[in-house]
């Protein structure tokens, strides 16, 4: 009895009389034992195209209206898994219907801020409507998911576990995964919880169609009141909001945060549950299913109003991470765009051609293998690991690894050995300079500063020549030799340092079993962190006060002499013992002693340099320069893009003070810098810019 009101509820609900008789004399036929079904899906098409209906687009919405009739009988019926058109049809269908999808035209997002700012706003208001509207762009999910079927769970700061999308065709499997948010997870799973105490009275005894029926129009509404001006429909009689909740999300969510590695309809498909594209592996085919699901409706603009195809803008904030799905394979998705560039060839290079001086790491030369240096084409070799078995490097790199190599007139893996060694020097530089990031723009900008010192002092010594050694009210100077003999005895410290330096790279070459790893780079770097802090010393700039000052206990040759005396000692110790004691050898020799003091008598008529700047004053040139970045940062309709981080690197290269002093003035600064660049969302990442980018001395004046 029960089947048979099932069987006509299936046949009436056909939408045309002709379908109503078709499913009336062959839906009870796919219940038989012996029953074909594709058969019947073959019989069913000859019904169609004997009306004329010959093309698949013609047939599409017939032959779903058949498919929803088998489903009355049984949601799970075998019949439809053989009852439909395959993939490619479908793809067909899409994108040959009135050409739609082919002669879309893509509107451009203009301030994607200010659309996310009112959902926030939203969220917050005391109407369902606005909390609604709010959490379609939030979290791209629908009014029905978010009162009735779904599920969330805080998994980051920006980030939720979803369930409750059911897949297409109503399978009963349930999808469960990471959806990034566009605004902090907490605050949003708050207006959920306020959403569904203040509607979960009505909608608990309603099917997920009746929600939609019941809540989604109103939805509609409000999007188009909220968010007109932001975001510019579709089409002239279109509402906003099936395109907040899907593409408006996406785009977003894709420019803010999805790693360049990845391709972005793949990180689309992932937040938005569309495993039918995650499955497809012909790229034609996904990008067509993606063209079906408004994928490319929306695109965000810059500045000069074309596409902004940057992603993942915004994975350097505090508390954003890489939805998980995708942290894994960031290393796989190097190698395959890599691959996607054209290139055709991989140079692999075995570990054991690496000497022992290429590294510290024992687990690594414990995988050494022994094999040639070949070229290893890539339809032969599709999956590596540049990790396991042997060192891959990505051919895109070979051109520039052929020029360095010739350069140098080395080998490939020879120019390979010396790139490590200049990547530990540039780690340890970086670690005993202070540097707060390895990264070669700040080491630029420490090393350029101290020639800048240097070339100060060279000017200086000029000026004093050519004012014959008097003051400028015409009187002598009575210092002028003892501040000569301590500039003198800095030169040739200053000389000592960079024979340390020759004869620690001759030990270095002339062992057997070099032993360059990070600790050797980093004791020849601090040689180099003490002649920074000797020029410094000597122009009473950067890092410690001047040292040819006036003082009450010593003179100025006096106090130098014990100043070098003692950071000569410093660096002595630090250094290998065998390399303390080539260069005292060297220190003995006659020549050099002979050279230093030709040096000094040379330059006995220089007069003092002129007294350094009081540390109150530098310190308030730091004060002023964290004003302006912060003036700056604050101006009204700035772009997350052009504001500036601050931090010992930023004002270092606006100030041209040390690093000591700067942060000095930090700390005392501390909590209203830190509240300042959290404000903004800023990071020390977010002042990496290219090569042509502004800096921060172009756009910052104080």
């Amino acid at each position: 009895m029960e089947y048979d009101v099932l069987l006509k509820n299936a046949i009436a609900s056909g939408k045309t009389q002709w379908v109503r008789d078709l499913l009336e004399n062959s839906l009870c036929e796919l219940d038989s034992p012996n029953i074909n079904y594709q058969d019947w899906f073959t019989k069913a098409i000859r019904v169609m195209e004997e009306r004329g209906l010959i093309e698949p687009s013609q047939q599409k919405n017939y032959l779903t209206n058949i498919r929803g009739a088998i489903k009355l009988l049984n949601p799970n019926h075998p019949a439809l898994a053989v009852i439909r058109f395959n993939k490619e049809t479908w793809i067909g269908i899409n994108n040959k219907d009135n050409d739609r999808i082919a002669q879309r035209i893509t509107k451009l997002l203009t301030n994607p801020e200010a659309i996310v700012n009112k959902a926030i706003s939203l969220i917050s208001s005391h109407l369902w409507t606005n909390i609604a509207a709010g959490l379609a762009v939030l979290t791209g999910r629908r009014i029905s998911e978010i009162l009735k079927s779904g599920k969330f769970e805080y998994k980051t700061k920006y980030s939720l576990i979803f369930s409750g999308a059911l897949k297409r065709r109503n399978e009963s499997v349930e999808c469960i995964f990471e959806i990034p948010t566009l605004a902090q997870a907490d605050i949003i799973l708050e207006a959920i919880a306020r959403l569904k105490q203040e509607l979960n009275h009505e909608v608990e005894n309603l099917s997920l169609k009746e929600v939609n029926i019941k809540y989604s129009r109103a939805v509609s509404k409000q999007c188009d009141i909220e968010f007109v001006g932001l975001v510019p429909p579709r089409y002239e009689k279109d509402n906003l909001y099936t395109h907040l909740f899907r593409a408006i999300y996406a785009t977003i969510a894709t420019h803010w945060y999805c790693p360049v590695t990845i391709p972005e309809i793949e990180y689309r498909a992932a937040i938005c549950g569309h495993y039918q594209i995650l499955d497809e592996k012909n790229p034609e085919l996904r990008r067509s299913l993606a063209a079906s699901r408004n994928y490319f409706d929306y695109k965000i603009a810059d500045e000069t109003g074309n596409i902004d195809g940057r992603l993942g803008i915004k994975l350097n904030m505090p508390g954003v991470k890489v939805i998980e799905q995708f942290s894994y394979a960031i290393a796989q998705k190097e190698e395959s765009t890599s691959e996607k560039q054209g290139c055709d060839a991989t140079l692999t290079l075995p570990r054991q051609d690496f000497p022992s001086s290429c590294t510290s790491a024992n687990s690594i030369n414990e995988q050494m293998q022994p094999e040639s240096i070949s070229l290893v084409n890539n339809s032969q070799n599709k999956k590596y690991n540049m990790i396991q078995h042997t060192q891959q490097i990505p051919s895109f790199l070979i051109p520039r690894l052929e020029i360095i190599a010739k350069k140098l007139d080395l080998s490939e893996t020879e120019a390979i050995q010396i790139m490590f060694n200049w990547m530990e020097m540039g780690l340890a530089l970086t670690k005993v300079l202070e540097i707060e990031e390895f990264n070669p723009h700040f080491l630029y900008n420490n090393i350029e500063q101290m020639k800048s010192e240097l070339n100060f002092l060279r000017i200086s010594e000029s000026d004093q020549r050519s004012n014959g050694g008097r003051k400028s009210d015409g009187t002598s100077d009575f210092t002028q030799p003892t501040a000569t003999r301590a500039h003198s005895e800095a030169t040739s410290e200053l000389r000592f340092d960079k024979t340390s330096f020759k004869h620690q790279n001759e030990i270095l070459k002339s062992q057997q079993t070099p032993q360059f790893n990070g600790n050797s780079v980093e004791d020849l770097c601090t040689s180099v962190k003490v002649l920074s802090e000797l020029l410094s010393q000597q122009l009473g700039l950067g890092r410690h006060s001047g040292i040819i000052s006036q003082g009450k206990d010593h003179k100025p040759s006096e106090r130098w002499s014990q100043k070098s005396k003692s950071v000569f000692t410093e660096k002595e110790q630090i250094l290998p013992p065998s390399t303390r004691q080539e260069i005292n050898n060297d220190h003995n020799d006659s020549v050099f002693l002979e050279e230093n003091n030709a040096n000094i008598n040379a330059t006995s008529s220089v007069v003092a340099s002129p007294a350094p700047i009081k540390k109150n004053k530098k310190e308030e040139t730091v004060h002023q320069a964290i004003d302006a970045v912060m003036e700056y940062n604050n101006k009204e309709g700035r772009v997350h893009h052009d504001k500036w981080f601050i931090n010992v690197s930023s004002l270092r290269s606006l100030t041209g003070r040390g690093d000591k002093l700067i942060g000095r003035v930090l700390q005392q600064r501390q909590a209203e810098v830190e509240q300042h660049n959290e404000l903004h969302n800023l990071t020390s990442r977010h002042n990496c810019r290219g090569r042509f980018s502004p800096s921060i001395q172009d756009v910052i004046s104080f």
